[in-house]
């Protein structure tokens, strides 16, 4: 940036002091910048003037600011909006530097988020209402997009918004499908399409899905970019490389959520945009896969004659109709074109876009065709194809609880920037250490940005945190809910300790339960916790409690691991422990619950509690038993034996019993006594495995009671 700029943005910072950088734009229109790849158009017509003009027309035609909620990037009429265009609408503006219409079409979009739907805009709206039920994934993704341009441009607050749209948007991929092989596909909206059904290739936009996977390290990104490719050779033409505006998992032509087969299964107006969408990773990352397609598909457009290209065929390349193809279809094959190293095939279709005046007419045109005069002139860039300095990228990522800070918040940074990284651990984690260009354990530091670097904060478990610790002595459920028909009160009917406990009613099958949402950022997958619940029932005279986790894994669909396994005879309280249960790695959703087997009594709960694994959630009330006094056992174990030494209390027969994990009686073994002398009896541990187990010694009455862990 020249001196002179740079003066002139501090003067409009000082100005709008609430602006990051002002209204001014770091890369102003035009860069008509050389793309690393690909082959820029030689027709002298086909320039930034034109790019100009097409966009000016546009914001005549189809900016409307009398909305109150914003500014409305209009499609069929003054009043109607469709979230593709508005996508396409804010990737215009951004690389235009058209800061006021950017922040007000941004503002429409927020106010057109609904929370039934993810938070994603409703696919087609007035400035009052909506007017198209569902949501259309390839708006919000140009949306996220639009906004790192934002950021790229103006800098401030921008690329903590596009992280929060990107965010959402990744709930839209269905990955590791296995109906596709373990590929990532995109849903078609919030709640349908995707793994279960069919996706669109026009939703997808591999260059855009490596800028996400740069500002928010996510590799999600980066494979569902790859997994693009696959898709695409499932279902294009080997012949033409034509596509189906809709396909299955197996790559095979069906119908979208329209239902339309005759219209989904063909070269539609979805389908006509993709050249221009895969075109972007070959010109700026020189993507092969994107050439090779770019190549086939243009090649073949060029050989039917511009004039007569149609707006629709079969994937064999038969015509569908009668109507001219227009800008939507040829302005995206002139894109697709750069990829192409024929040049007459590049002159044949960029020509034909040189001629074209952005008149007043369908609005479809004027919104793709503002997309692809930006790409064919040099305009639609990434940061690092444009920036005057050098840049580099800083990667960081995360093992264990907790995130990483950064200041300035960016994802490339000038040669020779100092950041400033910070681990913040989650509650009940400590921060560890940093690997990979940067190594210690200061939990803040400052990195120089010589060269990409790429950095990992690891935090571990701090030791003893207990997460959640609920008696319910407050006369609440403490969070804890009924699922199915089951309804949870609190109770002073029964308790295991102190005054209250809660009540489980109403149970019409065996799963409905009385259950605990866990908190993620505290129970991360990949670690091992330890869970304690106790339990009574008094309606049989014996019955089984099972503490079980649910959560949902990387293909959306539900598991039921159990966490903890205990008979429960009537009126009898017993836990239900486990004191290393491992949550698997990469799930979400996660819901502990208490349920029976089989039955569908009424049951109480109490003294549920949740942590680190390592401190024992283990209570000696396991074994239920009355008039239970301090212990006064030593008790040691080997990898073959567990030694118990006591102090007789009463003379007579004391037993001395080995309990497992579950409560169940692993052996016993009765001593004579007398009262106040020193007693020592060894078990035959050698088959047992390593664990928790509960001793206790019996005797007139009294009990004496202690934990041990076996070692292994």
């Amino acid at each position: 940036m020249s001196i002179k700029k740079i003066f002139a943005a501090a003067l409009v910072c000082t100005a709008f002091v609430t602006v990051a950088f002002g209204q001014t734009a770091k890369y102003p229109f035009p860069q008509n910048i050389t793309y690393p790849h690909g082959y820029m158009p030689t027709n002298a017509n086909l320039n930034s003037t034109k790019a100009q003009g097409w966009y000016d027309t546009w914001k005549t035609n189809h900016i409307v600011t009398t909305c109150t909620h914003g500014i409305m990037p209009t499609a069929d009429d003054q009043t109607l909006v469709k979230v593709e265009g508005m996508g396409w609408a804010m990737i215009a503006t951004a690389y235009m530097g058209d800061k006021v219409n950017f922040d007000g079409i941004y503002k429409f979009y927020n106010s057109k988020l609904n929370g039934n739907n993810g938070n994603m805009m409703d696919w087609k709206v007035t400035c009052n209402e909506k007017q198209g039920n569902g949501t259309a994934t390839d708006g919000d993704l140009d949306v996220a997009f639009g906004l790192v341009v934002a950021s790229w441009q103006w800098g401030g607050a921008y690329l903590d918004s596009a992280k929060v749209v990107i965010a959402r948007c990744k709930t839209l991929i269905d990955q590791n499908c296995a109906a596709a092989g373990g590929l990532h596909v995109l849903k078609a909206g919030s709640g349908y399409g995707g793994c279960s059904s069919y996706t669109d290739l026009s939703y997808y936009t591999p260059a855009f899905f490596r800028v996400f996977a740069e500002v928010t390290n996510d590799p999600v990104w980066t494979k569902l970019a790859n997994d693009t490719y696959e898709h695409l050779a499932k279902n294009a033409n080997s012949q033409t490389g034509i596509i189906s505006g809709w396909q299955d998992m197996t790559g095979k032509a069906i119908a979208g959520p329209s239902g339309n087969a005759g219209d989904d299964s063909t070269y539609n107006f979805d389908a006509c945009r993709v050249p221009w969408r895969f075109a972007l990773d070959y010109l700026w990352n020189g993507n092969e896969q994107a050439k090779a397609w770019c190549e086939k598909i243009t090649t073949w457009a060029n050989n039917q004659g511009v004039n007569n290209l149609k707006s629709g065929y079969t994937r064999s390349g038969t015509a569908t109709t009668s109507s001219n193809a227009g800008m939507p279809f040829i302005g995206a094959w002139a894109v697709g074109a750069m990829a192409n190293e024929n040049q007459t095939v590049r002159n044949n279709l960029q020509n034909y876009v040189a001629s074209q005046s952005n008149n007043a007419g369908h609005w479809y045109p004027q919104h793709t065709g503002n997309m692809y005069m930006l790409a064919l002139t040099g305009n639609m860039w990434k940061e690092d194809l444009v920036s005057s300095v050098t840049t580099h990228l800083l990667t960081t990522a995360v093992v264990g609880g907790g995130i990483v800070d950064r200041s300035p918040n960016a994802a490339r940074y000038e040669n020779g920037a100092s950041v400033r990284l910070a681990a913040r651990p989650n509650s009940g984690w400590k921060f560890d250490s940093w690997s990979g260009a940067v190594t210690g354990t200061d939990t803040v530091i400052n990195v120089l940005m010589n060269e990409a670097k790429s950095i990992t904060a690891t935090f571990v478990l701090s030791g003893n945190a207990t997460y959640f610790n609920h008696d319910y002595e407050d006369g609440t459920a403490q969070s804890w809910y009924g699922r199915g028909d089951a309804s949870v009160t609190n109770t002073t009917q029964n308790k295991y300790e102190g005054t209250r406990s809660i009540y489980v009613t109403g149970r019409t099958s065996a799963w409905h339960s009385v259950a605990y949402n866990l908190n993620s950022s505290q129970f991360v997958p990949g670690y091992s916790y330890r869970f304690s619940v106790m339990a009574m029932q008094n309606a049989t005279a014996l019955d089984t409690f099972k503490l079980t986790l649910l959560y949902t894994d990387n293909n959306s669909e539900p598991h039921y691991d159990q966490v903890a396994l205990a008979a429960a005879p009537s009126g009898q309280w017993v836990q239900l422990a486990n004191d290393a249960f491992s949550i698997p790695d990469n799930v979400t959703e996660l819901i502990l619950y208490v349920e029976t087997s089989n039955s569908t009594i009424n049951f109480y709960i109490d003294d549920a509690s949740g942590g680190v694994s390592g401190s024992s959630s283990i209570s000696d009330n396991r074994v239920p038993q009355p008039n239970v006094k301090k212990s006064s056992l030593k008790v040691t174990a080997k990898k073959s034996a567990v030694n118990v030494k006591f102090k007789a209390k009463n003379s007579g027969t004391a037993e001395l019993r080995l309990y497992g994990l579950k409560g169940n009686l692993v052996t016993k073994a009765s001593l004579q006594t007398v009262a106040g002398k020193s007693y020592s009896h060894t078990f035959n541990a050698g088959k047992l495995p390593n664990g928790f187990y509960i001793v206790s010694v019996h005797s007139n009455g009294s009990i004496e009671k202690s934990r041990v862990i076996m070692p292994k």
